[in-house]
C-alpha cells in the first residue's frame, strides 16, 4: 500500500462500503455512502495549464469517513470507486500532473475550496500506487461538517 501522499487538504488515508440510494448508509466500519440526491451536488474539478474539467463527482465515491482532526486540520476522508480512481489516475498521466504536480490544483466549488496536489500523490499515482483515498480538509470543523453532510445526505 502507498504511504499517505497529500494533495494540500487531500491526501490519502482509508475506507471502503459501496455506494447507496436515498440517505447515506454506515458501513461496517463507521464510514458513510454518498447519498444518491447528494452526489449531484459534489463536484472535484482540475484546474491547471490548458486544462480545467471535472475530475469527479460524488457519484464516483465509494465511501465517506467521519469529521477527524489530524495534523490541526479538519477534515474527512473519501474512497473513490476502482473505476474513478483509474480515470483520475489517467487524466493525472495525460494532463501532466505527474510530473508538474505544483501547476495544478483540485478544485471544491460547492465548498469554496481549493487544493493544491502534492508531489507525493502525483508519485503515487505516477507508480501506480494509489488506491483512491483523499482526505479532503477545511479551514474549520464545522465547514468540514457541512460539506460532508452535504455529501452523505441525511444519515
Amino acid at each position: 500500500m502507498a504511504a499517505a501522499s497529500a494533495v494540500a487538504g487531500c491526501n490519502v488515508v482509508g475506507s471502503d462500503g459501496a455506494p447507496s440510494a436515498g440517505g447515506s448508509t454506515e458501513t461496517e466500519n463507521g464510514q458513510d455512502t454518498p447519498a444518491s440526491a447528494a452526489t449531484e451536488r459534489f463536484t472535484v474539478r482540475l484546474q491547471g495549464p490548458e486544462t480545467e474539467q471535472v475530475l469527479f463527482t460524488g457519484a464516483a465515491i465509494e465511501s465517506v469517513g467521519p469529521v477527524e482532526l489530524r495534523r490541526n486540520a479538519p477534515g474527512f476522508t473519501v474512497t473513490l470507486a476502482d473505476t474513478a480512481r483509474r480515470d483520475v489516475a489517467e487524466t493525472f498521466r495525460s494532463a501532466g500532473v505527474t510530473e508538474s504536480p505544483g501547476e495544478f490544483e483540485l478544485v471544491h466549488a460547492e465548498a469554496d475550496r481549493r487544493y493544491d496536489i502534492a508531489p507525493e500523490l502525483a508519485t503515487d499515482i505516477a507508480n501506480g500506487e494509489w488506491d483512491g483515498r483523499l482526505r479532503l480538509t477545511y479551514a474549520t470543523e464545522t465547514r468540514a461538517e457541512q460539506a460532508r453532510q452535504r455529501l452523505v445526505g441525511d444519515a
